[in-house]
């Protein structure tokens, strides 16, 4: 039977996981797939990654971001003939630049994303103009596979216990952001930095805050909600289980998703 290995450099349960799932689901049955996710043993991955590649012969190797796991699996996957997929949805060098990544970071970016990028008999990515961009910079092979939406899974789910566990009793508009937040010590600010904003200015108004995720910059979004006299008008939720995310996002009436405008911004798109 076929092999299809694939690299998913985040933990079981995360999105890009559950998306790797979806866009694979119906391979089963037809092909034998090899899944590696991110791990915290160190040399021991790096030989068990080569030892699985050599032993199972794949004949595609998907990977679902450019990173050191992925690049070491394009390389592995060139020695043995395999075709390689890559899958992405951010422009990794732009990201990391604008996230004020130091040099080495940043062309440590530059490589894996370009390197790949050239290695790759195919590309996915989430939106258009992403695509764009890559075929400008003379890509080929880049198709567009959007993030969609399961209607099983994402839809309204009204559930007045936990909006009394996040809300409590108050007579609130509820505004909300979902999202990693990372600190950007360039533009020194992050995902939530808007949520806390606009409870700031909107401080006469009726309006309680609820921001679900974690990261470096949940520390920096309480100080300022501190310094604004708006901490306890919003709700730090962090990290949540997939799924309950439709029941944590059907608590917000008003739903925030702002993007930078640039090049970071231009090639994401959101399933939220």
């Amino acid at each position: 039977m076929n092999t299809i290995y694939l690299v998913v450099p985040y933990s079981p349960e995360s999105i890009v996981s559950h998306r790797a799932r979806r866009l694979t689901k119906d391979l089963i049955g037809d092909y034998t797939l090899r899944w590696f996710f991110k791990s915290k043993r160190g040399w021991r991955r790096w030989i068990e990654i080569a030892l699985e590649i050599h032993n199972s012969r794949p004949k595609l190797i998907y990977a679902f971001k450019p990173d050191k796991w992925a690049f070491f699996a394009f390389l592995l996957g060139r020695m043995i003939g395999a075709k390689r997929m890559l899958d992405t949805g951010d422009v990794r060098y732009a990201l990391a630049r604008a996230r004020g990544a130091g040099f080495s970071a940043c062309w440590t970016e530059h490589l894996f994303e370009v390197g790949m990028g050239r290695w790759a008999d195919a590309i996915t990515v989430r939106g258009t103009e992403h695509r764009r961009y890559l075929e400008s910079h003379g890509y080929r092979n880049v198709f567009v596979i959007p993030d969609g939406v399961d209607p099983s899974h994402s839809r309204y789910r009204c559930d007045p216990a936990l909006r009394r566990k996040i809300v409590g009793d108050r007579d609130v508009v509820t505004v909300g952001v979902m999202g990693t937040a990372n600190w950007s010590r360039k533009r020194e600010m992050c995902y939530g930095w808007e949520l806390v904003e606009v409870l700031t200015l909107l401080k006469d108004l009726p309006l309680f805050g609820i921001m679900i995720g974690d990261g470096s910059g949940l520390s920096h979004l309480k100080r300022r909600a501190d310094a604004s006299g708006v901490r306890d008008r919003i709700a730090f939720v962090g990290r949540i289980p997939y799924e309950d995310v439709p029941r944590y996002v059907s608590l917000m009436d008003i739903a925030l998703s702002t993007q930078t405008n640039d090049l970071v911004g231009q090639v994401r798109t959101t399933g939220k």
